[in-house]
Formats: C-alpha cells, sequence, structure tokens
C-alpha cells in the first residue's frame, strides 16, 4: 500500500507522502486504489500502452519467418534487473538493427517478385 501511495502523491502533486497519508483516511485511500485498478492512472499503464504501439510496429514489420514478438519483449524492465554496461547495450543494440536490416531486405526481395518492372532500390 505504501508504493502506491507513492504513486499517488505523485499523480496529485505531493511532496511529503505522510503527510499526505495523514490528511485522508484508510477508507479513501482503499477507493483510491480500487479505482487505479479499474482505472490506471501511472506510468506502468502508460508502458502498456507504449508496448502494445511497439508490438504491432514490430510484428508488422518482421520476416516471413521470424518470430512473433510478444507483449513482454516490448515492454521496458524496471527494478530488479542489474543495470546494464555500455557494452551489453551495444550489443543488443547492433542485434537489433541487424536484424532490422534482415527483415528490410526480405521486405524489399518480396516487393520486388510482386513488382518486376519496378526499378531496384539500394540498400
Amino acid at each position: 500500500m505504501r508504493l502506491f501511495a507513492f504513486r499517488l502523491a505523485v499523480k496529485l502533486g505531493r511532496i511529503d507522502v505522510d503527510r499526505m497519508l495523514s490528511e485522508i483516511s484508510i477508507h479513501t485511500l482503499r477507493e483510491w486504489r480500487a479505482y487505479a485498478d479499474m482505472e490506471p492512472f501511472d506510468e506502468y499503464r502508460q508502458d502498456l500502452r507504449n508496448a502494445h504501439i511497439v508490438q504491432a510496429v514490430r510484428n508488422a514489420n518482421r520476416g516471413k519467418n521470424s518470430k512473433v514478438w510478444t507483449l513482454d519483449e516490448c515492454t521496458l524492465p524496471f527494478g530488479g534487473k542489474k543495470e546494464q554496461s555500455w557494452q551489453e547495450q551495444k550489443a543488443i543494440g547492433m542485434k537489433a538493427a541487424q536484424e532490422s536490416k534482415k527483415d528490410v531486405k526480405s521486405v524489399v526481395k518480396a516487393y520486388r517478385l510482386q513488382n518486376p518492372t519496378r526499378p531496384k532500390a539500394k540498400l
């Protein structure tokens, strides 16, 4: 409940969580929690919305034989994981760029097969 109180304080623009909690009843806090469960208003919900967009774009642009991206793979991880070094981040970025380039090449190849009279685009 304490973590939710911090989220609520951020949303209400309050700095002092303890003071905010002293000003409202436990009943009111529970109502806010119930409301947040029905209509999420915190960053986690926004992350899920963004992940749905990322998932749709990635799956729409994946190659014919590429795997389908899951929502979990498109959601940014927070907390509980070790921080990556810049070398690990670079390796992940390079791998993603290579996969993306393969996907683009397969789309161009499919387009060329369907439209053989069009001039060829250079990659």
